[in-house]
């Protein structure tokens, strides 16, 4: 891991911060992974992929998640899910 360059870092950051915040919204509307997948229309799978910080979503999934859960897109990419305000 020493070995990894800084973009790589930032990457594998954002990342983790994706995974937290989808997760922690997805909690506290009360919805599984597989509500979330079926309101998202992308798949308890993909949900599992993104929570488990396998699959990095692209900007289009993550807008998918973002309506889904009744964010906004940046919010998912804020470093504190604890400050989401959910609508």
């Amino acid at each position: 891991m020493a070995n990894k360059n800084l973009t790589e870092r930032k990457y594998d950051t954002l990342r983790e911060t994706i995974r937290i915040n989808v997760k922690s919204v997805r909690n506290r509307r009360g919805y599984t992974q597989e509500k979330l997948g079926e309101i998202s229309g992308l798949g308890r799978i993909r949900i599992v992929e993104i929570e488990g910080g396998r699959y990095c979503p692209t900007i289009q999934t993550l807008n998918t998640l973002a309506i889904a859960l009744g964010v906004e897109v940046y919010q998912l990419l804020t470093p504190s899910a604890d400050e989401i305000t959910l609508k």
